[in-house]
């Protein structure tokens, strides 16, 4: 995963824009999380065999790009944290737990420490996994109008995205003879 320090990049700069000039944030984050899902996937697509699964993904990423360009068309830029980014973390969550199933499967399984997808995909999956009850719980305070709390609670995801930034640098620090 040459190409994390751009993903990197273009996280601090969502992140930026969101803190330093909140007006932008709505579509700072349909571009982000575009941005994002397209990342992952194609990175996830790459690691996986199922065909089915590669062209499900794809389709999938397809429909949900599709409805931020109509969203973008329409300039309907509501804040609406949550919903789509709970779409990004299925979509995302259906290769990684193929991935996994794959390795199991495979009569002889690789020394797992010394293999970059798997640290990668093991970073994804925690980060998007826990991002949903995150995204629901603080969305269900902002539904209540207590802003206040539901910032609080979704800087718990801050801790998820360490973590999985950490697994992503063990990624970076193992080797692997082919290339993927």
């Amino acid at each position: 995963m040459r190409s994390l320090p751009i993903y990197s990049i273009g996280n601090v700069l969502a992140n930026f824009f969101n803190r330093f000039y909140p007006d932008t944030r709505p579509v700072v984050n349909i571009i982000f999380t575009a941005f994002e899902l397209v990342y992952f996937v194609y990175f996830l697509t790459r690691v996986i065999k199922s065909g089915t699964v590669k062209k499900l993904v794809w389709v999938l990423t397809g429909l949900f790009l599709s409805n931020d360009i109509y969203h973008v068309a329409k300039k309907d830029f509501k804040e609406n944290l949550g919903l789509p980014e709970v779409y990004e973390c299925i979509i995302l969550i259906i290769p990684c737990m193929v991935y996994f199933r794959e390795i199991l499967l495979k009569p002889k399984i690789a020394e797992l420490r010394k293999e970059p997808s798997f640290w990668m995909v093991t970073g994804i999956l925690f980060y998007f996994f826990l991002l949903i009850p995150t995204l629901f719980i603080s969305s269900y305070f902002q539904y209540k109008k207590m802003d206040d709390v539901a910032e609080a609670f979704y800087s718990v995801n801050n801790y998820s995205q360490l973590i999985s930034y950490i697994l992503f640098i063990k990624a970076m620090r193992c080797r692997r003879k082919e290339p993927f």
